[in-house]
């Protein structure tokens, strides 16, 4: 599960340390920018899990969303190749989106929301988020952005 989160929030990533020097002008090649999204994406996977070590939702959800900010702002640091430009803002976009509704689902337990409607609402939307994600990683030849 916190895969499908990173994914998001990439987001992410979804995930997303760039590996090497992020003040660079330099475009990377399409072999050097997978390598690097791969690896923000694993290290976000990583930072993900830990989130699942928290006891109460409410603070589940703030790693998570916390470690999706980072991630994407991460993989917004990574130069990529002129073909892969539109995809890779594709891809920005949709971690934006999931951190969007991390945040709303942050303001469902705040609020005590018990609704199952709620959380149903959220779930669809949050899927839906995953599956462009996915769709965007693909693009990019980002599998291990994949949440599967």
């Amino acid at each position: 599960m916190p895969r499908v989160f990173v994914l998001l929030c990439t987001a992410a990533g979804l995930g997303l340390a760039a590996c090497g020097s992020d003040s660079s002008d330099e475009e990377l090649s399409v072999s050097e920018y997978r390598d690097k999204g791969n690896e923000l994406c694993r290290q976000s996977d990583r930072e993900a899990d830990k989130a699942s070590s928290q006891k109460e939702p409410g603070a589940v959800l703030d790693k998570l969303t916390a470690t999706a900010r980072d991630s994407q702002g991460r993989f917004e640091k990574l130069d990529p190749p002129a073909e892969l430009q539109k995809r890779h803002d594709a891809f920005l976009r949709t971690g934006e989106r999931s951190v969007d509704v991390l945040s709303d689902a942050r303001d469902q337990v705040e609020k005590g929301a018990r609704g199952e409607a709620a959380f149903q609402k959220l779930q669809k939307r949050f899927q839906a988020v995953i599956e462009e994600g996915n769709d965007a990683a693909r693009a990019l030849g980002l599998k291990d952005c994949v949440a599967e």
